[in-house]
């Protein structure tokens, strides 16, 4: 007789008579149908069960997976938030190398609550410098300090297995083996008893700067994957925030090194630039008394000879001036005292200094002007130098044609500007030689050049000062046919600049 589950056969319900009567009578085959009701109702009962219990353990199973995908979640945002804190909190630490290895210490202990030792290695990896050391119970921390009194650390096993495959390894919990632990510190971690040991590197730069060292402690969990990548991650932001710090503190020694030596410099140019000008005034006056010729009468020779001398004396101090002004500016001594100025004023009063030169040369001197006033507030001294300069140079370098010094108001950006142009016909200035001009000494090596006088101090002066009046000075030249140097100046000097 077959056995139906949802209309299918499962099986059949087999009968044997074992009576004198070969046949089944219907009483037989009603209680041979209501067997095998009874039997596939059981079976079919025993089917639900096992889909049911089946659905309860995928149910179990997806309710658990989820329950943990939800806690990776948890945790992922939670240190997500907190690697947004640390970040945070090293850029507070205001580039102090300290200041950044107590703040990783610290939220090391934040996050995990395990013991921290943190080392940073020397520049040759031959010596670990011992920075930080904390436990999360406070008695617990003089014993730590204890075990690690002496500053310095050697190179040990651990160190060089992290050096070697240059990411976090963990201890007592995995394959790497106890040994790697140098003995002297084995009764420290006996006292401590940790379910597992991390050393984590801290890189920065295509290098290993430092260690992590961390005990997990009993009865904290074992450190996990996602503990290790966490925490390498968290090792590499701190690493590069202490390469910044220390990157920092060496460019802030250097800088106030380097300060020093400005200081010093200028001290020692202010002192011999006294100790130099004191004769040089005296040879200037004495040879000025024999030109005159108060003593008695000189000849031609004598003269001429007086005269260089009177000459090249003017030059060393026109040096020294030179030299002892762009010391003063780097070491930010010159003060800019603003006063009104007439253009027109400056211009004629440059003219009759300047003019006499060019006549020697047979050079033409011409200015332009503006019809109307023009008035600029800035520091005088400093415009007259800068212009003595440019014009200077202009009648040096220009043995025939003209100098030309042309004088222009002009607005930019809604701010007034005044502009100086000094134009000449000389010799003109290579492309190639032009950014060399506004340096310390950038004579251009020419034998047109060579032949003049001069130091190449007066260019690299102007633009400094220049500069301190917040304007520019810019060249345009043609080789062979002439140069124009333009300086610009706002109308009115901004406070900051002065």
């Amino acid at each position: 007789m077959p056995l139906y589950h949802l209309g299918e056969v499962f099986g059949t319900l087999t009968a044997l008579n074992r009576t004198n009567d070969p046949n089944f009578t219907p009483a037989d085959i009603e209680l041979m149908n209501g067997m095998a009701g009874q039997i596939s109702i059981a079976y079919a009962r025993q089917v639900l069960t096992e889909q049911l219990r089946a659905a309860n353990a995928t149910l179990h199973d997806e309710i658990t997976e989820r329950i943990l995908l939800a806690e990776q979640i948890r945790t992922n945002a939670e240190r997500v938030a907190a690697m947004a804190d640390l970040l945070q909190a090293l850029a507070e630490a205001k580039q102090e190398t300290q200041a950044v290895f107590d703040v990783i210490a610290d939220w090391i202990m934040r996050l995990f609550g395990d013991t921290t030792l943190i080392v940073q290695l020397s520049s040759d990896m031959q010596n670990a410098e011992i920075k930080v050391v904390a436990h999360h119970d406070p008695d617990q921390t003089p014993l730590l300090k204890a075990a690690f009194s002496l500053p310095y650390l050697p190179i040990t096993p651990v160190m060089q297995h992290v050096f070697s495959c240059g990411q976090a390894i963990v201890l007592l919990q995995s394959e790497h083996p106890i040994s790697l632990i140098n003995p002297q510190y084995s009764s420290l971690i006996e006292h401590l008893n940790p379910s597992a040991l991390a050393v984590v590197p801290l890189r920065a730069r295509g290098r290993i700067i430092g260690l992590i060292y961390m005990a997990r402690l009993h009865p904290n969990p074992p450190y996990t994957a996602a503990d290790q990548a966490f925490l390498q991650d968290l090792a590499d932001r701190a690493g590069l925030a202490i390469s910044n710090a220390t990157l920092f503190a060496e460019a802030h020694a250097a800088r106030a090194e380097a300060e020093r030596a400005n200081q010093a410099k200028s001290a020692f140019l202010t002192s011999m630039s006294h100790e130099l000008r004191t004769p040089l005034n005296a040879i200037l006056g004495f040879t000025g008394t024999l030109l005159m010729q108060l003593p008695g009468p000189l000849n031609t020779a004598q003269d001429h000879q007086l005269r260089t001398i009177q000459h090249s004396t003017r030059q060393l101090i026109a040096l020294i001036s030179d030299i002892l002004d762009l010391a003063k500016i780097e070491a930010g001594r010159i003060d800019i005292s603003p006063t009104m100025i007439q253009c027109q004023n400056v211009i004629a009063e440059l003219a009759a200094s300047l003019r006499p030169l060019a006549d020697a040369k047979q050079l033409r001197f011409i200015s332009e002007m503006p019809t109307e006033p023009v008035v600029l507030r800035t520091d005088a001294r400093a415009l007259n130098r800068i212009l003595i300069n440019l014009v200077g140079n202009a009648i040096k370098f220009t043995d025939q044609g003209e100098v030309r010094v042309i004088v222009k108001k002009l607005m930019n950006s809604e701010k007034e500007i005044i502009e100086f142009a000094v134009q000449d016909t000389g010799i003109g200035i290579k492309s190639a030689d032009q950014a060399r001009l506004f340096q310390e000494f950038g004579r251009v090596d020419s034998p047109e050049v060579r032949e003049r006088e001069g130091t190449g101090l007066g260019l690299r002066l102007a633009y400094q000062l220049a500069h301190m009046l917040g304007g520019t000075i810019t060249l345009d030249s043609t080789y062979g046919h002439g140069s124009i140097f333009t300086l610009k100046l706002p109308a009115n000097i901004a406070a900051d600049d002065a």
